[in-house]
């Protein structure tokens, strides 16, 4: 069995160990998705574990912080209703190989919001009827709106395993201020509503309030987690403006007692979550959370995205009009597109210059990638074993007899 220099081992737990759940990335695709990992490493090009739909381009917020409203000018056409819903649900679910299929699906956006499409609430049902875990991103305004049933969306979202509602605000002030219409009060109703809703038919949907720090929100960091705490919410998820990370070093002091006020709020059923760190946001170094200079791109292998005109991207960030798609997924199988040659040399050179916007976790996911890769299926397999499925016994060194 291989093995591997003790150099390299503790590169590798201090990636293992870098952050606690659930912001511990490196671990969950070492640890979950190891098999997607090993098939990567050995060029098979397996199915991503996750896959992205953008429902429309069309948001009915305007969001300051949003990297999206950049794009709105070179929006896609929106080509999803009934029909191609299905379509896609076909596609997703016959793509399999070597025992590898998508496992999550999830509705979010670039530049629009989810819920402005009607079908993406009769989405939710059809992908779990599929067997899929879904997940909605959504800005939570029209949670109550009705469809042509009379129902409203939030009874639909019910079947989802998770709803994520980007407040990122604790009053109704600062959420028009931020977002441009008065819906802080909206948003609430619909979060307790969904909430009691939830406990009442006993189902399984987690719902998570996330809330992007910037500098017209983060003396409301304890206000939002109170009113999220007071009307149903499981978590609330903080995370910096990773478009502009360099204009909150200047108030790092403030959102740190801030913090210090939301985390006194948990309880066992509701917890508080900073995505990332004083350290991550005062580090220069290109490899702290916020940068992507020198890191090959590896997120490619795990997740893909299809845009409002039903076409394969890359990844979320890149539906807008100035990048091209690998194709229609109603004229051709994901198992098609994904193994396609004009897929597969475009990323080969990830990331280009139209990857304007990444998250910080995926740069952590990269690193992840970029060190198995550098030291082989071979070795990432032995520290599988070791620190995974324990089947290699620590060494124990025996100090001598005096």
């Amino acid at each position: 069995m291989s093995t591997i220099n003790l150099e390299s081992e503790n590169k590798f737990l201090t990636l293992l160990t870098k952050s606690a759940p659930p912001f511990d990335y490196e671990k969950q695709i070492f640890n979950d998705h190891f098999e997607n990992v090993m098939s990567t490493l050995n060029g098979d090009n397996p199915p991503p574990y996750e896959i992205e739909i953008q429902p429309t381009s069309n948001c009915n917020l305007r969001c300051k912080h949003c990297f999206g409203t950049f794009l709105t000018s070179n929006r896609i056409e929106d080509k999803i209703g009934m029909e191609e819903m299905k379509i896609l649900s076909k596609r997703i679910s016959e793509f399999d190989k070597d025992k590898l299929k998508i496992e999550t699906v999830k509705f979010c956006g670039t530049t629009g919001e989810p819920l402005a499409n009607p079908s993406t609430v009769y989405g939710i049902k059809l992908f779990k009827d599929n067997d899929k875990k879904v997940i909605l991103y959504t800005n939570g305004l029209w949670l109550d709106k009705k469809t042509k049933e009379n129902k409203e969306y939030l009874e639909y979202v019910l079947d989802a395993d998770k709803i994520n509602i980007s407040l990122d605000c604790g009053t109704r002030e600062t959420f028009k201020l931020l977002k441009g219409v008065d819906g802080f009060d909206r948003i609430i109703n619909s979060l307790n509503k969904m909430s009691i809703l939830r406990n009442e038919t006993n189902r399984n949907l987690r719902i998570d309030i996330s809330f992007v720090i910037g500098e017209e929100n983060y003396l409301e960091i304890y206000t939002a987690t109170k009113v999220s705490k007071e009307n149903g919410a499981d978590n609330v998820v903080f995370r910096f403006d990773f478009t502009s990370p360099e204009k909150m070093k200047p108030i790092i002091k403030e959102i740190e007692m801030q913090k210090t006020q939301a985390l006194s709020l948990q309880t066992q059923n509701f917890k508080v979550f900073f995505a990332y760190t004083k350290d991550d946001l005062e580090s220069n170094t290109d490899s702290n959370a916020f940068s992507s200079r020198g890191k090959k791109c590896f997120n490619h292998n795990f997740w893909g995205c299809i845009g409002s005109n039903c076409e394969l991207y890359v990844c979320g960030h890149r539906t807008y009009k100035e990048v091209k798609s690998f194709g229609s997924l109603i004229d051709n199988s994901l198992k098609e597109l994904w193994l396609s040659k004009s897929r597969l040399e475009k990323v080969e050179d990830l990331p280009d210059n139209k990857c304007q916007f990444c998250s910080p976790s995926c740069h952590r996911r990269d690193c992840m990638m970029s060190f198995l890769s550098d030291i082989g299926k071979d070795k990432a397999h032995y520290l599988h074993n070791k620190y995974i499925e324990r089947k290699i016994a620590p060494q124990i060194v025996v100090p001598p007899i005096r």
